[in-house]
């Protein structure tokens, strides 16, 4: 049977650990895996008949496995089934009569030594090799001394004997581990050596030993039975468990792959902004001398037009290389804060200013409130700059025509400094409030969508207030607009306090 999850691909570099697992636990030999993948068979495949994997390395690694996790309890269960098995020589003292010396010697002469010997056996390095064949001769030992006590013991107290191997048979088959083959085995041939001794050899009366044959059958059958299915379940938890190892592998590996592959861009295109920009700076630098025609008049005014088109697509194309680039840089870390003292105030006026043209185009009207008394700040100015341009502009973007942006301003000792812009555009849906904030990421299809730009503003915007020590935060429903509120911490502020609570 090929059990789910048996044909993941994943389990080839599976096989892989496999092997280099066995060779440092010195076992045999494996063959390749590119062997195991040319055949194309799965690697765990279930066996129903002899309840083991099919492939050796598999079963070989379930076993190793197997040891490692339940040896504590083997042990403890030896330990327990030797003081029971100890426990009933007073029902030997009791019945045993003339032939008790004989059963004391079978039961602390030589079973339960054979027993205490298996037991220390599992603490040397060795026993996980024959773990199996140990723990099937501790059973045979014990049944088979009950088979001599049932041999000896005379009439008609050899006929209650039968329930020891009721209890060997259960005890063996469940608690110990052992395989489920070789419990049936031996339970087998108890069964069959129970039938020697009770009908030729000390015979029982015979009603009373169809009783005993019936009852001790049927505990074989169903001790068997569920001996299978605990071992049929403890595969199948294996395999699953060998199955998630395997995926949290692999997406660990893919995880980790995916950052070392973000790290490199980052650094990439964060050492890349001198190539970049150099020549889009003399395109823009000599486009522009050829429109404004420095070095003499141009005869064709397509010249002109063409050399405007230059300046402007190579003014457009700078820009979104710089945003680019600057996101790179914060980034992978490289981005560097120039930080002096200047009036917040009158930076925000200046951002307002570079705004008007577009949201007068767009039929859009820009407020802004509290900018009028001088807020100053340690902070680098540019990139402050650059934080609010990208919010109003964004807001402009995606507020339509009639509608309105307000921006406020506000100031406190303690609390810090809140900016909130707020738009009466489109809105953003909650399940797209994160989308918005991942660089490159439009909620709009590709192929539909009616704004443009990279989708860099709000991610940019709020990299960059993280550096400054702030926080962004966004709400928003569609069909009302959305409030961006920009936090930077009180610490920055350079101004005296009551100067603040009074602004």
């Amino acid at each position: 049977m090929s059990l789910p999850g048996a044909h993941f691909p994943g389990l080839v570099k599976f096989a892989h650990f496999c092997r280099m697992a066995e060779a440092q636990e010195n076992l045999e030999p494996m063959q390749p895996v590119s062997t195991l993948a040319e055949t194309g068979q799965p690697q765990f495949e279930l066996d129903f008949y002899r309840l083991q994997f099919r492939d050796p390395r598999a079963e070989r690694m379930y076993q190793r496995d197997a040891h490692a996790e339940s040896i504590d309890f083997i042990r403890t269960y030896f330990v327990a089934g030797t003081l029971l098995y100890l426990l009933f020589g007073a029902l030997d003292r009791l019945l045993g009569g003339p032939a008790q010396f004989f059963l004391l010697a079978i039961r602390i002469g030589f079973v339960a030594p054979s027993l205490l010997g298996i037991y220390a056996l599992s603490y040397h390095r060795e026993f996980q090799r024959r773990m199996q064949l140990w723990l099937a001769m501790a059973m045979l030992v014990s049944g088979m001394g009950i088979i001599a006590m049932t041999a000896i013991m005379g009439p008609p107290f050899n006929s209650l004997y039968y329930a020891g191997l009721i209890v060997v048979a259960s005890y063996c088959s469940s608690f110990i581990r052992l395989k489920f083959r070789y419990s049936a085995v031996i339970s087998v041939w108890l069964f069959v050596c129970y039938q020697l001794i009770g009908l030729w050899i000390n015979p029982i009366p015979l009603p009373i030993f169809i009783s005993n044959d019936f009852f001790l059958g049927m505990a074989i059958i169903i001790g068997l039975f569920a001996a299978y299915i605990q071992e049929m379940y403890m595969r199948r938890a294996y395999l699953a468990q060998k199955i998630v190892e395997e995926k949290n592998f692999l997406v660990s590996e893919a995880l980790a792959e995916a950052m070392r592959a973000n790290k490199s861009k980052g650094e990439f295109l964060a050492t890349m902004s001198h190539e970049l920009r150099t020549p889009l700076n003399a395109i823009i630098g000599f486009s522009d001398i050829i429109r404004r025609e420095l070095f003499g008049s141009i005869r064709n005014e397509k010249y002109t037009e063409y050399a405007r088109d230059i300046h402007d697509s190579g003014a457009h194309l700078l820009a979104i290389i710089n945003d680019i680039l600057d996101l790179a840089k914060a980034e992978s870390g490289k981005l560097e804060l120039t930080e002096r003292e200047f009036d917040l105030a009158e930076t925000m006026r200046a951002c307002i200013r570079m705004c008007q043209m577009r949201a007068d185009e767009s039929g859009v009207r820009l407020d802004v409130a509290g900018v009028q008394r001088e807020i100053r700040i340690v902070a680098d100015e540019r990139l402050v700059l650059q934080i609010f341009s990208n919010l109003i502009t964004n807001a402009i973007k995606f507020t339509t025509e009639g509608g309105a942006i307000h921006v406020q301003v506000s100031a406190h000792f303690t609390k810090g400094i809140t900016v909130r812009i707020s738009d009466t555009g489109i809105g953003i849906a909650p399940e797209n409030m994160e989308r918005v904030l991942r660089p490159f990421e439009q909620v709009e299809a590709t192929y539909s969508r009616r704004h443009g730009g990279l989708g860099l503003g709000l991610p940019y915007a709020k990299r960059l207030t993280e550096l400054h020590g702030g926080s962004l935060e966004i709400e928003s429903h569609v069909g009302q607009g959305t409030c961006v509120t920009v936090r930077i911490p009180a610490w920055r502020l350079t101004r005296a306090l009551d100067e603040l609570e009074s602004a």
